[in-house]
């Protein structure tokens, strides 16, 4: 529940208004529009939710609602591709590498590289499932110097290599 008198109630209102405008209108791109409208109120929602007193107690949405933690979370998820020094990330939170390892992985349940790498592996399903690229081309995008490589951390996380991944995805849409 998102009350009137937080920050985030008269954005949602006035996109609520202007998503029952185009509902209701026959124009072309009527349905962009209300699908880009829905996106805008799922974040401002979740911006609300997070500065609420109902923060989630672990995973990638406390970390989110930790102010220290969002700008470390936000250099993992913009450059996924680097491999971040502990150090850096540390700075980041403004914090010491100690207390950030331990604070990061109290609050998202992994250590900062764990979460990295799932970070990456998430980035990887979706562009295999979405696209004709190989998972070389995606490996190599993320920041793996070779197939191997990538192919070992694609497995240790997801459970399968990129080539079964995806095979089993496109027979699962021939059914």
């Amino acid at each position: 529940m998102i009350r009137r008198t937080t920050s985030h109630a008269t954005p949602i209102r006035w996109l609520l208004d202007q998503l029952l405008v185009e509902s209701r209108a026959d124009e072309v791109g009527r349905s962009v529009i209300c699908n880009d409208l829905m996106r805008m109120m799922f974040v401002h929602a979740l911006r609300a939710h997070l500065e609420s007193e109902a923060r989630p107690a672990q995973g990638w949405l406390a970390g989110l609602a930790d102010r220290r933690l969002r700008t470390a979370l936000k250099r993992i998820h913009e450059d996924p591709a680097r491999s971040w020094p502990l150090s850096e990330l540390a700075d980041a939170a403004a914090m010491s590498r100690s207390a950030f390892a331990k604070h990061f992985k109290e609050t998202t349940g992994f250590s900062p590289g764990d979460y990295a790498i799932r970070w990456r592996m998430r980035l990887a399903m979706k562009r295999l499932r979405s696209g004709s690229e190989s998972a070389s081309v995606i490996g190599a995008s993320l920041g793996y110097l070779s197939d191997s490589a990538f192919s070992t951390a694609f497995k240790k996380v997801v459970g399968e290599s990129p080539r079964a991944y995806r095979s089993r995805l496109i027979d699962a849409n021939q059914q």
